[in-house]
């Protein structure tokens, strides 16, 4: 029996799994409309996340909100093993009225307070939690909700005692992105961007991609269209939701759902 498994139910949706040959075009940037903890369990590479790098070592926690655009650049020598678990919001509801296990995925920019170490937990605990996580079970439901909130739960507190403003200071890229996020609906071009920050189109497209893993414009789709998806799921017509959202031409809205999720917008809006 393998280890590893994939598993969905009741709003959680979860896999552990590990590439002997990784292959990188198979980690391209992506966006998720859930929450996702990410567990680093072996390998070498680092997360890319809203422009910003964290280095991977064996056992880093990730977190990720909806619509944090992110992806890994993954060392292809050697094997990439991993866990993640996505989760909607209505996942915690139940046991987390007051919303404080989300503070470590919401209560900052994105990009940033993304990354824990093991070193951050104590030694029994995280070792305990993620091993159990991990292991064979027979009721893989049971086993992965009763390890993940109380794992969510550490999170929290490692969260709660280091949380601060970050003194660093960001890079252009950073800046940039953050500029993309709160504009996200308006009319981006690579000239406004340019023209904004004072560089080049040449200098944009080469540092945005270095830090991002993606073309500006992919992006910015990206971004879009998880809004969209979450607008029609809301309710909210396809071409309403298209415009709301920036696309200026329905058709160019249409096709780039369509690529992105495999079906058409119509199909996520008439699901309510």
């Amino acid at each position: 029996m393998s280890k590893y498994f994939t598993h969905k139910q009741d709003g959680l949706n979860c896999h552990y799994y590990c590439d002997e040959r990784p292959d990188k075009e198979s980690f391209k940037l992506h966006t998720h409309d859930t929450f996702e903890l990410y567990i680093f369990v072996h390998g070498r590479g680092k997360f890319l996340i809203e422009g910003n790098e964290y280095p991977l070592s064996q056992g880093d926690i990730i977190l990720m909100r909806p619509a944090e655009s992110h992806y890994i650049d993954i060392d292809t020598s050697r094997p990439y093993e991993r866990f993640s678990a996505h989760f909607s919001e209505d996942f915690f509801k139940a046991f987390d009225k007051d919303g404080l296990l989300l503070e470590a995925f919401l209560n900052h920019e994105p990009g940033t307070f993304n990354r824990y170490s093991r070193d951050d937990f104590k030694p029994e605990i995280y070792n305990l939690l993620v091993n159990n996580l991990l292991s064979e079970s027979q009721n893989r439901h049971l086993q992965v909700s009763c390890n993940l909130l109380p794992l969510l739960n550490e999170v929290y507190k490692v969260y709660n005692s280091r949380h601060a403003k970050d003194t660093g200071g960001e890079s252009l890229t950073q800046q940039i992105v953050r500029y993309i996020n709160n504009h996200i609906n308006d009319n981006l071009t690579l000239d406004t961007i340019c023209n904004r920050f004072y560089i080049s189109k040449a200098q944009l497209c080469r540092s945005f991609k270095s830090a991002t893993g993606s073309t500006v414009q992919n992006y910015i789709n990206a971004k879009r269209l998880v809004n969209a998806k979450r607008m029609l799921s809301d309710g909210i017509s396809p071409t309403r939701a298209a415009a709301l959202c920036g696309f200026n031409d329905y058709s160019v809205f249409y096709r780039a759902f369509y690529k992105e999720y495999g079906k058409a917008p119509k199909t996520e809006y008439n699901k309510i």
